[in-house]
């Protein structure tokens, strides 16, 4: 949108000259949310504040410890679900996907570090999936230094206010050797739980489709099957913003999987795998 491919309106807007109206740049907008779940623990339930009570162990969980200590788990509560006011008002197909068996529904990860060093402690962190709306991505300066304004519409479905309130709750069956709550909510109703995210709620960094790719006539497709941007010549775009849905996982895979994907084209138009002067292109 910096360079003037975009929505003209709001190009206009922070008058940036217009050199391709796409309305639909920037939207689209999905992301997994989270929030945390800590609480203090006794002493004899947690070795944490020993592993974790200095700067040494600090750096060395970094160092090489992420992965062999975060337990993630993918949940879906098939049953629960059918009852959902809100899952019946759902279209058709979008019930028949999420009854699916391969598709979570929310995620938890355990022993996630806060970083309160001195305190034996327990961090869940709580992840939401399939979301039900999609937001937008806009500018606020013409200057393209300025930070963009993210809007996910975190929370903005019934059905997935539903879901924020459902998940957390399978996070108070592991807190029965807690001391207190240092971010948690107080307790598991339904007004409670769904406050506590609407005070805690964060982006998880997984933000996807601002710059569609779809099929030859799709109304809001901004790139095609090649990567290129429809409408212009010689700009390609491979990045998370092309991919049109948002997988239910962590996505660096999905952003591994389309850079890789654009450079096979790149090699099959420009024939960059042929030998030039002795030597490869690549």
């Amino acid at each position: 949108m910096h360079s003037g491919v975009g929505p003209a309106a709001q190009l206009k807007r922070h008058k940036i000259e217009v050199v391709h109206d796409i309305p639909s740049v920037g939207e689209g907008l999905r992301d997994h949310c989270f929030v945390p779940m800590v609480n203090t623990r006794t002493d004899t339930s947690t070795d944490r504040k020993a592993s974790h009570g200095s700067q040494k162990a600090m750096d060395n969980w970094v160092m090489g410890n992420v992965s062999c200590e975060l337990d993630i788990g993918w949940f879906k509560p098939t049953e629960k679900l059918r009852t959902w006011p809100e899952f019946l008002a759902l279209p058709e197909y979008e019930q028949r996907y999420l009854l699916q068996g391969t598709v979570p529904h929310f995620e938890m990860i355990i022993h996630s570090p806060t970083f309160f060093n001195a305190l034996n402690y327990h961090c869940f962190l709580v992840f939401l999936f399939n979301a039900q709306t999609r937001g937008q991505v806009m500018l606020q300066s013409s200057d393209a230094d300025a930070p963009l304004l993210f809007d996910a519409k975190f929370l903005a479905h019934p059905f997935y206010r539903r879901l924020a309130v459902e998940a957390p709750r399978g996070s108070f069956r592991y807190t029965k050797d807690s001391v207190a709550n240092l971010a948690m909510p107080q307790d598991a109703s339904d007004e409670e739980l769904l406050g506590y995210w609407l005070a805690n709620i964060s982006s998880s960094w997984n933000m996807t489709g601002t710059v569609k790719m779809g099929k030859s006539g799709d109304s809001d497709a901004i790139v095609d099957a090649d990567f290129k941007v429809i409408g212009i010549e010689n700009l390609r775009i491979a990045d998370m913003g092309v991919v049109p849905v948002l997988v239910n996982a962590h996505i660096q895979v999905v952003a591994y999987v389309t850079g890789v994907t654009c450079a096979e084209k790149l090699q099959r138009d420009y024939q960059f795998n042929q030998k030039v002067q002795g030597r490869s292109a690549l």
